[in-house]
């Protein structure tokens, strides 16, 4: 148990080690879930940049997906805070 605790907070230190990473989590915590989309409109990255920054902090459980109509919005995952 204590080896996969440690690989959970190796991954959440690892995915909110970048400076891109960190500004999403804010974004979504301010803002509430959003699309990739429209957090890429936030920066100056694409949407396909800010899909695979999404998809690291999803795999560190720090943002979560769900369906809305037909897009896909990201929230941010409190629990793992």
């Amino acid at each position: 148990m204590a080896i996969t605790h440690a690989v959970d907070i190796d991954a959440v230190f690892a995915a909110s080690g970048d400076t891109r990473r960190r500004q999403l989590l804010v974004i979504l915590a301010e803002r509430g879930p959003m699309s990739a989309s429209q957090l890429a409109n936030n920066w100056d990255i694409s949407r396909q940049a800010t899909s695979k920054h999404l998809t690291i902090l999803e795999d560190a459980a720090l943002v979560h997906r769900h369906r809305d109509g037909r897009e896909v919005c990201f929230g941010v995952d409190t629990n793992q805070l």
